[in-house]
């Protein structure tokens, strides 16, 4: 049984490595200057390649195998500069990219994956490999041996091949199986056991020593590895091993060299694996659950400790200061743990600019900001449809086509930009387009085709929040990229139910700007403690526009419609809390209470509680884990003296605020 879990547990190292890889190729390839590429890119690509080949040998995955080793083999000629690097080469990279990711994903689903899936990409690769181009651009075709070596994964032994004694020290059967296998793709290799049980491999190559080094390095240490070099003797057909050495290099200083190259490469392409550690997320959030149990033990302990008396127990309340310090530092840290950069978003876009761009006849260019903003993994996962809507709509309906580009006398390729933010306990992301901005006239037209009610004193700010109607649209045509209405709606109720909000600036001629402002967590709130009756609730500081004391003037009540509440010449609903949740006020004149106004999703509504009781962080408990979904509330919390407190779900209480006719309404939460 534990045989199974460890190897289960590699299986899961193997497909998150990969996966990682494959982004990181794709990076890669997106970014390199095809006609003077950067030796260092070259080398993390094909290092990329290789260890994907390399895991997937181990674990028989042979589809994987047979498309890294012609991807790597490509890969090997253009870093060496026995072939030019062509767009044809990053198309073809980049296709096979999309392929091993299908099949990564089968194998990781356990779902069948056809031949035929990878055939085109293979065809391809092939014919890209059926011809080699010198550093001088002349194209030469390799002859049928040549060709049928490289097929079959074995590197084709010409007359500058070295031979290598590789002695090994003591090795598990499978990583032996998984070096040799990987050796074996590179040339001529005989294996021999010594009396001391010690594998001493021959290897008959045009790989340099480094490289051997490399492919050693991927299982072993190298400090552990001794190899020596020979010349070759001519070519004998009847012989299988080389001939032995002539010429004897201690390999340490060469293969710590090389482990030390290997580490730069890993520092250039972001990946320092010795650094870090890979633990499994549900331990991640239990340890975040613990701790914000602690949070809640401790500010019950902070909340009595305030009744003794600071001459008597100064020592114990001194003691008390520092756990609440640390408390809170231990918090953040363990909060820091699901915090993952944006960089992780940013890299998914651009391949898309790239490919969109070019199908629309038009030219962009992608440039990312701040990608080493973190951002909570949730959040992470569930913000990636919004921006993918909103850079694609920043391309179809923001950029011109590079002829009328040039007429407005700007650069005929546009640029969008993506960029992320910290700001006071926000993350705060941009999608901005040096484009066509938006059209203030057509808005309005469609708006007021659509039955909104529309006037030429609207401010643009007004107007622009039209585009977030449902079915709005002002693309005269369908196609498969827009022009259905559905998308901006979306993002903006998918934004506001991560209690985030959306705004858009926008100039004729110079191009649009959509904010995002999201929380870094939705673990912790930033929260408003209200008190209606006997009862505690728990507004997000983030929704709360303004808190007043009304008087009588601003109350009016509309027959059928309920109470408004007339704040800065805006009438805005009014809802009586304990109305709503069917309890005993402490007070029901408007006058004498506090009316708090909460805005979210563009909408207003007014909230009468009778007192502010404070702000505070809270830790947020879901109530659909441990009980059930409740209207109207988001979750609750444990307050310092022990008592549950709700959190109040402003979006849906706006949604019902149409529905609240009259005072004599009332929406019974037991009944609900």
């Amino acid at each position: 049984m534990s045989s199974s879990i460890e190897i289960g547990q590699f299986f899961e190292v193997f497909f998150e490595e990969s996966e990682e890889l494959l982004a990181e190729m794709e990076g890669l390839l997106l970014a390199i200057d095809v006609s003077a590429p950067d030796k260092e890119e070259c080398n993390a690509i094909f290092r990329a390649a290789h260890s994907i080949k390399g895991g997937a040998a181990m674990f028989g995955l042979t589809d994987m195998v047979e498309l890294t080793h012609i991807m790597e083999s490509l890969l090997d000629n253009i870093r060496k500069g026995n072939m030019r690097l062509s767009d044809g080469h990053v198309n073809g990279f980049l296709k096979a990219k999309d392929i091993l990711k299908r099949q990564l994903s089968g194998h990781h689903q356990h779902l069948p994956i056809g031949s035929e899936v990878a055939e085109d990409v293979l065809v391809l690769l092939r014919d890209l490999s059926n011809q080699r181009t010198n550093n001088l651009g002349a194209a030469t075709h390799l002859d049928a041996s040549e060709i049928q070596a490289t097929l079959k994964g074995g590197s084709p032994i010409v007359e500058d091949a070295h031979c290598f004694r590789i002695e090994l020290p003591f090795t598990s059967v499978e990583d032996l199986n998984a070096l040799t296998a990987e050796l074996g793709l590179k040339g001529k290799l005989s294996c021999e056991n010594l009396p001391d049980g010690k594998t001493v491999l021959q290897l008959e190559t045009t790989q340099t020593l480094d490289d051997v080094v490399a492919i050693c390095s991927f299982l072993l240490n190298p400090r552990d590895i001794h190899i020596t070099q020979a010349s070759v003797l001519p070519v004998d057909k009847d012989k299988e091993a080389c001939a032995l050495p002539i010429v004897t290099a201690t390999n340490k200083a060469s293969s710590e060299s090389s482990y030390d190259k290997s580490r730069r490469g890993e520092a250039i392409s972001g990946r320092q694996d010795s650094r870090f550690i890979r633990v499994n997320l549900d331990k991640a959030d239990q340890l975040i659950n613990l701790v914000g149990e602690l949070v809640i033990t401790q500010a019950m302990i902070d909340q009595h400790a305030g009744r003794l008396d600071a001459i008597n127990h100064e020592q114990l309340l001194n003691h008390l200061t520092t756990l609440a310090r640390n408390t809170r530092d231990l918090q953040e840290s363990v909060m820091s743990i699901r915090m993952i950069p944006m960089d992780l978003v940013f890299s998914r876009f651009p391949r898309m600019v790239k490919e969109l761009a070019a199908k629309l006849g038009k030219k962009a260019k992608l440039i990312t900001l701040g990608g080493a903003t973190e951002l909570d993994k949730g959040l992470i996962e569930r913000i990636i449809d919004p921006l993918t809507h909103l850079v694609r709509n920043s391309i179809d309906h923001g950029l011109e086509l590079p002829h009328e580009r040039l007429a407005n006398n700007k650069a005929e390729t546009g640029t969008i930009i993506l960029s992320a933010v910290h700001d006071s306990g926000n993350v705060v992301l941009q999608v901005h387009d040096d484009g066509i901005g938006l059209d203030r006239g057509s808005i309005m037209q469609k708006a007021s085709d659509c039955g909104i009610s529309v006037s030429a004193e609207m401010s643009d700010e007004e107007v622009w929040q039209f585009i977030f109607a449902p079915g709005f649209t002002t693309a005269r045509t369908v196609t498969d990229i827009s022009g259905r209405g559905v998308g901006m709606d979306v993002v903006k109720r998918n934004i506001a139910a991560m209690g985030g909000s959306v705004d858009i600036q926008s100039n004729q001629g110079q191009g649009t700007t959509v904010t995002i402002s999201l929380p870094l967590t939705l673990a912790i709130l930033e929260g408003m403690l209200i008190r209606t009756g006997n009862e505690v609730y728990i507004l997000p500081l983030l929704a709360v526009v303004e808190c007043l004391q009304p008087v009588s003037g601003q109350i009016h009540e509309i027959t059928g419609k309920g109470l408004v509440i007339h704040v800065r010449d805006e009438y805005i609903p009014l809802m009586l809390l304990y109305e709503l949740f069917a309890i005993q006020p402490r007070l029901t004149n408007p006058t004498e209470g506090i009316v708090v106004v909460v805005e979210a999703l563009g909408k207003k509504t007014a909230l009468l509680v009778d007192s502010l009781v404070g702000q505070q962080q809270i830790v947020v408990k879901n109530l659909e884990t441990n009980f059930r979904r409740i209207p109207w509330i988001a979750g609750a919390t444990i307050l310092g003296d022990g008592s549950v407190s709700l959190i109040l779900d402003v979006p849906s209480l706006l949604n019902i605020t149409s529905q609240f006719c009259t005072k004599q309404t009332c929406y019974n939460l037991a009944s609900s």
